[in-house]
């Protein structure tokens, strides 16, 4: 019978020490109890205004960095969808049948490199209260649920 680690944290032995898999220790079970009120308190800060403010910028800007690398990709995706399509006036590919790259290529060939971000606009700018109140609301609501 081990008299630490994983055994005792599995039996439920208060006094025990228990095994802390990010160290590859033993650690007293009152550690954790310290680092559990540090994250309550923590979590106590966060709903303050400016953090509530900060944190909405942060996630709107990582979210249209994303959007800004990953647009050209939808863009080429949605042409392709599109190019079947009767009446439809996206380019120069009436009865061709591009693949990912050959679209990509057409784009840059009747538009520019530009092109490939055309119409972004609309997308960068539901990304800053989608996005951002997302990612707020979806913490609060782990908090409530989670503790």
């Amino acid at each position: 019978v081990l008299p630490y680690g994983l055994w005792a944290h599995w039996s439920g032995r208060e006094n025990s020490p228990r095994y802390c898999p990010a160290s590859g220790r033993a650690s007293d079970h009152r550690q954790t109890h310290r680092i559990a009120a540090m994250v309550a308190a923590l979590a106590a800060e966060s709903s303050t205004p400016v953090v509530l403010g900060y944190k909405l910028c942060l996630t709107s800007a990582a979210s249209m960095c994303a959007e800004g690398v990953t647009y050209p990709i939808d863009l080429t995706k949605t042409r392709m969808q599109l190019q079947g399509e009767a009446g439809f006036k996206g380019g120069n590919f009436l009865g061709a049948n591009f693949k990912f790259f050959g679209m990509a290529r057409n784009v840059v060939k009747t538009e520019g490199v530009a092109g490939l971000w055309s119409g972004m606009t609309p997308a960068l700018a539901r990304h800053i209260p989608y996005t951002g109140f997302r990612t707020i609301g979806y913490e609060h609501i782990r908090t409530f649920f989670c503790g």
